[in-house]
């Protein structure tokens, strides 16, 4: 597959959310901010991103994995893909 599904988020902070029927195959960037002012995070591979220690519900009503930034992959790495 080739490109990325992007997930925002304004929070600096902020996780990527996936979900379970998310496909395995697809990159998935998060970026951050708002307002003009975005900053990407990072990218995973659905499939790593569908890890059980990320899987939560903080909100109640809509449960998903929640990826930490620290567990992306670094912006850098996105050049072997465009």
């Amino acid at each position: 597959m080739l490109g990325f599904e992007v997930r925002q988020t304004p929070y600096d902070s902020g996780r990527l959310i996936l979900h379970r029927d998310d496909a395995d195959d697809a990159r998935f960037a998060l970026v951050t901010g708002q307002l003009g002012e975005y900053s990407i995070r990072g990218w995973i591979l659905g499939s790593e991103g569908k890890d059980d220690e990320w899987w939560g519900d903080p909100q109640g009503g809509r449960p998903a994995y929640f990826v930490p930034q620290s567990a992306l992959g670094e912006v850098k790495s996105l050049d072997r893909f465009v």
